[in-house]
């Protein structure tokens, strides 16, 4: 069954009985569950219905090289805060609007499809 949500995506429902439990598992329309609180409005889900990320990335200052990062689990849980560097740095300036610019988060880098990954930066003295 599939019914709009009240965050404005779509939403797939899934039911079925395992034993004496019914289990009742909401997804969007995309693959990725709803939206926890404590999530941003802004933050894309990167995955699918196996699993994912919520992630939010935004340029920092004129540094095109440079990003700020939440990522959260699928529970609403954050899982990294801090700045991500692009590596490489040369290449297409990245959509940061577009969940199709990003595989996956691995738990400590962020891939994107065209190859690069956006990793921890390291810190500059």
């Amino acid at each position: 069954m599939v019914r709009a949500s009240p965050n404005g995506g779509r939403r797939r429902d899934t039911e079925f009985t395992a034993g004496a439990c019914d289990v009742r598992v909401e997804r969007r329309q995309d693959g990725g569950p709803e939206r926890p609180a404590g999530v941003p409005a802004a933050a894309m889900w990167i995955g699918g219905s196996e699993g994912g990320a919520f992630v939010l990335v935004r340029r920092e200052g004129s540094d095109s090289g440079r990003y700020r990062a939440q990522i959260y689990h699928e529970n609403g849980e954050e899982w990294y805060a801090g700045v991500l560097e692009l590596d490489p740095p040369e290449g297409p300036r990245l959509d940061l609007t577009s969940a199709t610019a990003f595989a996956g988060w691995d738990g400590e880098q962020l891939l994107l499809v065209d190859g690069r990954v956006l990793r921890p930066a390291q810190a500059r003295f």
